[in-house]
């Protein structure tokens, strides 16, 4: 009891005009603190490393990269996904049933599993599936026919929302490697993976990087839910709201050298999200991205590694799989 009123007594003492900050009980840190808005910010929850904050708010809120041990870095132009295109739609709305008997389906298509050899007419990329998701060029794995008296619906929502580019809306962290894929050719949505249509399809490999650099992830996972640890979730109504790299203030020459950099990625295989501390090929994305394609100066690879493994060591980053976090993760638990 004495111990409780005392660490509330450091709680009412927070000054309102620090946004993070460490919490201590005499010479004893307890913990941290963070001013912010779990709708908007769910990132806040649970953090070990406030600078984590920093670093998500003002890409998302001032265009600006700050990264531990030097500060500001660079501007780096940032937008909301919805400024870039068109979200994609739900899946009921493409196989959902009769509301009542009598009534027309919700749905325009029933959907099967894609037969190895088949090539249809409304192919769709439906369900997450770790081991073909390696690499961001995913495979459709189902396929749509039109019910009955449902053809003409069924092309309008294929002319209206069918991509090549897909976003997750439940990203496991510590097992799925990627916040967004593409298709080689047009697919349709589903549960797992939504569509999103941008309104300039040569933005796509550049949008493609960003959303599976680092800081992509850790953006997605700064505004998604963190309900389970381990675990971010951004429902396809909030796509829009989602904080990315504003692909339309590149250049053409900067779009045509995302093109071709993305190129070099082709079947380039990601290990888990929350591993980006150790691997290979997604920090030579981060390079790519931040140093050759933006121009930010290469001596801000000493501290983004630094972010890495910070973001990284995060509980609700790698949940259960602990044993994939930074080393520095495995001496405390």
């Amino acid at each position: 009891m004495v111990e409780a009123y005392a660490f509330a007594q450091v709680v009412k003492a927070i000054p309102a005009t620090e946004a993070t900050g460490r919490l201590t009980l005499g010479q004893q840190g307890v913990g941290s603190f963070v001013y912010g808005d779990l709708l908007t910010e769910g990132g806040c929850a649970g953090l070990r490393h406030t600078q984590l904050v920093l670093t998500c708010r003002c890409l998302s809120q001032s265009q600006q990269l700050h990264l531990p041990q030097i500060g500001k870095v660079k501007d780096v132009p940032t937008t909301t996904l919805g400024t870039l295109g068109q979200r994609g739609i739900l899946s009921r709305n493409l196989d959902g049933p009769p509301p009542s008997s009598g009534s027309p389906p919700r749905g325009p298509f029933d959907f099967h599993a894609l037969e190895s050899g088949l090539i249809p007419e409304y192919p769709a990329l439906w369900n997450h599936n770790a081991e073909r998701e390696r690499s961001w060029n995913v495979p459709p794995d189902r396929y749509g026919l039109l019910r009955a008296g449902q053809e003409e619906k069924g092309r309008e929502v294929w002319d209206k929302y069918a991509s090549a580019l897909h976003i997750t809306v439940d990203f496991r962290l510590n097992s799925q490697p990627l916040a967004a894929c593409v298709t080689t050719y047009k697919t349709l949505g589903g549960t797992a993976w939504p569509n999103f249509k941008l309104h300039k399809p040569h933005h796509e490999r550049a949008l493609l990087m960003w959303m599976n650099s680092t800081l992509g992830l850790m953006l997605f996972w700064w505004v998604g839910t963190l309900q389970q640890p381990g675990r971010a979730r951004l429902s396809i109504q909030r796509h829009p709201d989602l904080p990315v790299m504003d692909v339309g203030a590149l250049t053409d020459s900067q779009l045509a050298q995302a093109d071709a950099l993305c190129a070099d990625f082709e079947g380039c295989a990601f290990l888990p999200a929350n591993e980006a501390w150790r691997d290979e090929a997604r920090q030579a994305l981060d390079r790519a991205l931040l140093i050759d394609l933006l121009g930010l100066p290469s001596t801000i690879w000493t501290s983004l590694d630094l972010l890495r493994r910070q973001w990284c060591a995060e509980p609700s980053v790698y949940g259960t799989k602990w044993r994939t976090a930074p080393p520095e993760v495995h001496s405390q638990d």
